[in-house]
């Protein structure tokens, strides 16, 4: 049987998603403009609200929220003027960014379940956390307690997959079993006994009620990390993403760079807990990456892709869910299904 007119038909399809990615050009710069313009407004936000606690620049806080007051007034809605909204947009709009560029080394490398992993370790900390600031009485963020247990979780992993034999995913996995074991023991044991109020639910399925001014100031301070690292060791990361013996064979200390970027995996995971949830955020770090694939021609071009439909995803998904009072994980996850499935009927 020829292969040929299936090789025929390959081709085709890629010369028409091509044609049609060359039609809307000034929409993908469009919306690499609007990307950059709504993390900047997010970032002086964040400072901005943080200078004002301070006793500094209230004046220019104040005229923040005047102009948040005015875009309600213009578009009809009651969102733009309060900081509560702001503390969850700005949120969004840096998961939207982070999670979906670290998402896209882990899919190209055939990693995807470590998101899900990351995750309910980052949920075992939030645990942790409830116990020990209802036993101390000592006030701080829970995801500072998710952000340790997870990064720990990433390093012990890495270590795991190095000096064991277990085949493929089987680290992964038991620390995904292993973690959500013994988040959910510690939850159980701190509810009875502890004074301290969390939202569980809001930290399984994420909710907009949960994200804190803090952790908005993470995600701030996350957003930078995550740029910066993929900026300076971009050669590195991709060549450990696609050729691991070349790698080796190059002298590059693979497995200094597998164990950093388990660690970038573990700090955005943690930054979108608040928003996506324990069970959802892994969907940010595959979705968009997957949905950019069929369209993208070379690594960078993926990256672009993959953040824009990310925070497309998030920021409609988010908007959506704030308006009609639904889980805010969900819903973004939803919408970047839907994508996907968009994605998938115009290549064919």
């Amino acid at each position: 049987m020829s292969l040929l007119p299936l090789t025929d038909s390959i081709e085709s399809t890629y010369r028409g998603t091509q044609q049609w990615l060359r039609s809307i050009r000034p929409t993908i710069v469009a919306g690499v403009g609007g990307t950059i313009l709504l993390v900047i407004c997010a970032m002086n936000f964040v400072l901005l609200y943080w200078l004002q606690s301070q006793g500094i620049a209230t004046e220019t806080y104040s005229q923040f929220l005047a102009t948040g007051a005015d875009i309600d007034h213009w578009l009809g809605t009651n969102m733009f003027q309060h900081p509560v909204f702001w503390h969850a947009f700005s949120s969004a709009i840096f998961a939207g960014c982070t999670i979906p560029l670290v998402g896209t080394f882990l899919v190209h490398r055939e990693q995807a379940l470590l998101g899900e992993t990351l995750a309910h370790t980052a949920f075992a900390g939030v645990a942790v956390g409830v116990i020990v600031v209802g036993m101390t009485g000592i006030s701080m963020p829970l995801e500072l307690f998710a952000l340790v247990i997870a990064i720990a979780g990433a390093i012990c992993i890495e270590w795991f997959r190095n000096s064991t034999q277990s085949y493929g995913d089987v680290p992964l996995a038991i620390g995904l079993v292993g973690s959500f074991a013994v988040g959910t023991l510690l939850i159980t044991y701190g509810q009875d006994r502890m004074p301290l109020s969390v939202d569980i639910e809001g930290y399984l399925f994420g909710s907009v009620s949960v994200v804190t001014a803090p952790g908005a100031r993470l995600l701030a301070l996350i957003t930078v990390l995550v740029f910066a690292t993929v900026a300076l060791l971009y050669k590195q990361l991709l060549y450990i993403t696609f050729d691991t013996s070349g790698a080796r064979a190059a002298r590059l200390p693979v497995s200094r760079y597998n164990t950093m970027l388990m660690i970038l995996a573990a700090i955005v995971v943690v930054g979108g807990l608040q928003l996506l949830g324990v069970i959802l955020v892994a969907g940010l770090l595959v979705i968009p990456a997957a949905t950019a694939t069929i369209l993208a021609s070379h690594f960078k071009q993926l990256l672009v892709y993959t953040v824009l439909l990310g925070q497309f995803s998030v920021v409609t998904g988010f908007l959506i869910a704030h308006q009609l009072s639904h889980p805010s994980g969900a819903t973004i996850v939803s919408v970047a299904i839907a994508l996907y499935i968009a994605t998938l009927t115009i290549s064919d």
